[in-house]
């Protein structure tokens, strides 16, 4: 099904772009993976959807995918530079991944159009010394309803 094919198209681009990241154990609450586990991880989740008016022989949705990149941090006792630097850096590589599924429409023919819609302010989790920051994508695809 077209979600899937989304979801599977999503991480292929990851796995190319950004090869350091690994797809998290945990892809809906990523406190779940473990520590060792938590450098370079991304997760892929499907999110809602809507009808738009179209053609009577096809379905046309804008659907949200979540893109969560996550990083390992090493906290220092006098600044949080290297917070600083993590963040960046994973606004970065969400940038490298948003221009290409932009430009490529994943690939996939029944992709219309890919935007970024949100991308969240980083979640910090002091416990496990890790930041992460989701990208909400929203993608229009079209399917036939013949």
């Amino acid at each position: 099904m077209i979600v899937q094919e989304i979801v599977d198209a999503i991480e292929i681009n990851i796995q190319s772009l950004l090869p350091t990241y690994k797809k998290a154990s945990f892809v809906y609450d990523l406190s779940l993976n473990n520590r060792k586990q938590s450098k370079k991880i991304y997760a892929i989740t499907p999110q809602s959807a809507s009808n738009v008016s179209g053609s009577t022989l096809a379905i046309t949705l804008d659907h949200s995918f979540d893109v969560t990149l996550s990083d390992a941090y090493s906290p220092k006792n006098d600044s949080d530079i290297n917070l600083q630097d993590k963040i960046l850096e994973i606004h970065n590589d969400i940038e490298s991944l948003y221009k290409e599924l932009f430009q490529r429409r994943l690939g996939l023919a029944k992709v219309l159009v890919v935007q970024v819609v949100d991308i969240s302010s980083p979640e910090i989790d002091n416990d496990n010394n890790t930041v992460a920051l989701t990208a909400s994508f929203s993608i229009k695809y079209r399917k036939e309803t013949t």
